[in-house]
């Protein structure tokens, strides 16, 4: 999976699955799109259902956007292939 296909299905489920409105882009900070708690919780558990990572809230807030969510689950996907 390149790590663009993986943004735009990140994108995907926040608008799709989540209903998160707005100009959702890979870069949007999720302060601007004034995400709540409950919304990214929901998506970290979306997160772990797919991808099988999981990637606690506070770590989705600590990557700032999509893009660097992308980038953490790529890493983490990376990290428990090689302890495979």
């Amino acid at each position: 999976m390149t790590a663009d296909s993986l943004k735009d299905q990140l994108v995907t489920l926040l608008i799709d699955k989540l209903e998160v409105s707005g100009e959702v882009t890979p870069n949007t900070p999720f302060t601007e799109l004034e995400l709540d708690s409950l919304v990214l919780l929901e998506f970290s558990v979306l997160i772990e259902q797919r991808y099988s990572v999981e990637i606690p809230e506070e770590d989705l807030l600590d990557a700032g956007d999509i893009a660097g969510v992308a980038s953490l689950l790529l890493a983490r996907q990376d990290s428990a292939t090689t302890r495979a």
